[in-house]
């Protein structure tokens, strides 16, 4: 639609647009893994959907390390497609190799009611990773009314927890997230509580445990990976305070997705609204206090009371409920 635009004059070309359109054959590939993905976690081949996204990420950097003197930062925009489009030829060899990917056709009885809930399920997830994936957005745009070069701050200090971000999210979490679902499906409910608990003292442990080793090799990591930038000591301070929300938000990820499995999609968007509101207020007070790193403090802020948000919720409408 982008590129119609353009062409047709009716919006005006840049350099962000050219990447936007240049960008979008990797959502393409991406829709595709995360279809192949769920199919492989269906039938509890959960490692290779794991080890998936470290494929595109060895190749996103060996590209970006070959081309960027020559094409700049469009090599960042070549390494994630030709990566992720590895990672789904990767996919679809380990799928055909376990023969799990055929095409049948069947009729079924009130096949109208399954699209429906379909439709509303995604509806409300949709809108729900819209609410929330205004966080960052708000914070760059707090970052607008400070000092110059703020939002760039923000981003540098934001990218140290990604990766172990995106292998925690599609390996342990989805293992303990299939194995909830199978016992919420199966109503067997005997045990949820002490599976919660367990989860979640596991989650914490996990990730409070890369947490801090990240936490004291910061100022080592944003030398290696920003070595021309010259506030580094404001990076590695804004980096040290977002890594401690760091596990609670792996926590609330995991949260969110339990109530995804016990059918609570609606919940989740009620959630997502009460969180954006709670960062907004977080954020405008301790800005006006600390400064650029009132954002830092309002993310963890807002990560802690998140956390509490869904412990009582899940407490309440999933685990009292199905024990009862």
């Amino acid at each position: 639609i982008m590129a119609i635009l353009v062409f047709s004059g009716i919006l005006k070309q840049s350099l962000l647009v050219e990447l936007l359109i240049g960008v979008s054959p990797f959502f393409i590939f991406m829709i595709s893994s995360s279809y192949m993905i769920g199919l492989l976690n269906a039938i509890d081949k959960y490692e290779f959907g794991a080890i998936s996204p470290g494929i595109r990420a060895v190749i996103n950097l060996v590209v970006i390390f070959l081309l960027f003197d020559k094409i700049g930062v469009w090599s960042i925009i070549l390494g994630y497609i030709i990566g992720e489009l590895f990672k789904n030829i990767y996919l679809l060899f380990i799928i055909f190799k376990h023969k799990i990917f055929y095409f049948s056709w069947k009729t079924q009885k009130n096949y109208s009611n399954y699209i429906f809930l379909f439709l509303k399920t995604m509806i409300f997830q949709n809108i729900s990773l819209m609410i929330v994936g205004l966080k960052p957005v708000f914070d760059r745009f707090i970052g607008t009314f400070l000092a110059v070069g703020s939002v760039s701050l923000i981003e540098y200090s934001t990218k140290i927890t990604d990766i172990p971000n995106t292998l925690i999210s599609g390996s342990i979490l989805v293992i303990f997230l299939t194995d909830w679902s199978k016992k919420i499906h199966h109503h067997d409910n005997a045990d949820l509580k002490k599976d919660f608990k367990k989860y979640t003292a596991f989650i914490l442990g996990l990730t409070g445990l890369i947490g801090l080793i990240l936490y004291f090799f910061v100022p080592l990591i944003v030398e290696m990976i920003y070595p021309k930038l010259e506030a580094k000591l404001v990076i590695s301070n804004l980096a040290s305070i977002f890594l401690m929300s760091f596990p609670l938000y792996m926590l609330v990820n995991f949260y969110a997705k339990i109530l995804v499995a016990a059918g609570l999609t609606k919940f989740i968007m009620y959630l997502a609204v009460i969180q954006q509101i709670l960062h907004i207020i977080f954020n405008i007070i301790l800005v006006y206090y600390f400064d650029i790193y009132g954002i830092a403090y309002a993310s963890l802020l807002h990560a802690i009371a998140s956390a509490i948000i869904f412990i009582f919720v899940i407490n309440r409408k999933v685990i009292a409920v199905k024990e009862a």
